[in-house]
Parts: C-alpha cells; structure tokens; sequence
C-alpha cells in the first residue's frame, strides 16, 4: 500500500512540475524582450523565475447581469493573486493586472458559478512596477 502510495504522489508531483513548465513556456515564448530579460535574470539570481512579473489580461465576456458583477467584483477583490482589475461599463470585458499564476483557466472557473462565457481574451506580460 505504502508503494502505490509513494507512486501516486511521485506521479503527481511531475504532473504538477510539468504543468508549471508548459506555463513558463508559454509565458516566455509571449513575451517582449524586456520581459524575458527579466526572467533570465531572475534564473541567474536563483529566484522565483516569475518573480516581478505580471499579466495584463483583457476578457471578453457576455451572459452577466448586475448582481453577477458585484459577486464577481468582490471575488476578483478577494484574490490574492491579482493587483488590479477593472469591468466596462456595459459588463462586456474586463482588464485584470496580476500575477501570471491567475490565468484564463481561473476566471473560466469563477464565470462557470454565474454561466457566463468568455468571447475574447489577450493577454500581455509586463515587468512589475516598483514603488
């Protein structure tokens, strides 16, 4: 028993390494130069390779009314994984700065409670601004 368990966490854990590489990827094949400037210095200095990065994420949505927005405000404000973020005027998109660990995947998991779909997304990454 103590073997399968032993394998079935040694089989999650690359499954989890692996899943943070294919996002390092993607990050970094999307990025500008500067960016990636920044994420082969924080190699060189053995830190976080994310670290002082942030995405700037532009989603369309459709299918939310008024008190979905005000419940998905107060979630988005909840989470410590986003800086910033801010809903048009007609609840069609929404810009949301944060750490590149809130992806599309996260908000699809918060749109799916209220049964509303994303109809567009961008997103660009940026080098953290210091205060």
């Amino acid at each position: 028993m103590k073997k399968h368990l032993l394998s079935f966490f040694t089989a999650l854990f690359f499954t989890a390494l692996n899943g943070f590489s294919q996002s390092y990827e993607v990050i970094y094949t999307n990025c500008s130069v500067e960016v990636k400037s920044k994420i082969d210095q924080n190699k060189i200095d053995g830190i976080n390779i994310l670290s002082g990065i942030q995405s700037v994420q532009t989603i369309g949505i459709s299918g939310l009314g008024l008190t979905q927005t005000i419940t998905i405000e107060q979630m988005l404000s909840a989470t410590d994984a986003i800086v910033s973020f801010n809903l048009n005027d007609d609840n069609t998109s929404i810009t949301i700065v944060s750490s590149p660990i809130f992806t599309k995947d996260s908000f699809e998991e918060i749109l799916d409670t209220f049964q509303a779909v994303i109809t567009g997304y961008s997103v660009n990454f940026i080098i953290e601004e210091q205060n």
